[in-house]
């Protein structure tokens, strides 16, 4: 896993909910046409990796900020992130199918998931750290 602009272990700047929707959407959005334009095979396996997790972070984020909008804007949010969500599931199965055989490869799956436990390992290498430091200074 490696860093990225849009790392996924940097929270995102708080703004008012509709304002911070559209930028996660966007974000989203991002992620999403750079995955599409990534050619499938191992030379792109970990950007294509690292463009999942980020697009994934983004849409759970996206449907935390819609859940505290009023009623008539979330309704509009939580359809735009059922979109999103379909884009990711779609994306990310082609990502872990076998393309000579067409089936699911598990081993691509299981890296996917090693990703995931590198991105978990430095936020709570980063928790660990501020927490440490945090010590030291009571």
């Amino acid at each position: 896993f490696r860093a990225r602009r849009n790392d996924i272990s940097s929270p995102p700047r708080r703004h008012p909910p509709a304002m911070e929707c559209r930028q996660l959407h966007n974000s989203a959005q991002e992620d999403a046409k750079a995955l599409r334009a990534l050619e499938l095979g191992p030379a792109s396996e970990s950007e294509a990796t690292s463009l999942v997790l980020s697009l994934a972070s983004r849409i759970r984020q996206l449907q935390t900020a819609a859940a505290s909008l009023p009623d008539a804007q979330r309704s509009m949010w939580d359809q735009r992130t059922g979109w999103a969500h379909q884009e990711l599931t779609q994306l990310t199965s082609e990502r872990v199918r076998d393309h000579a055989t067409g089936s699911i490869d598990p081993d691509a799956v299981v890296r996917i998931i090693y990703a995931c436990a590198d991105a978990l390992a430095v936020v709570e290498a980063g928790k660990a750290a501020a927490e440490a430091a945090m010590a030291t200074e009571t």
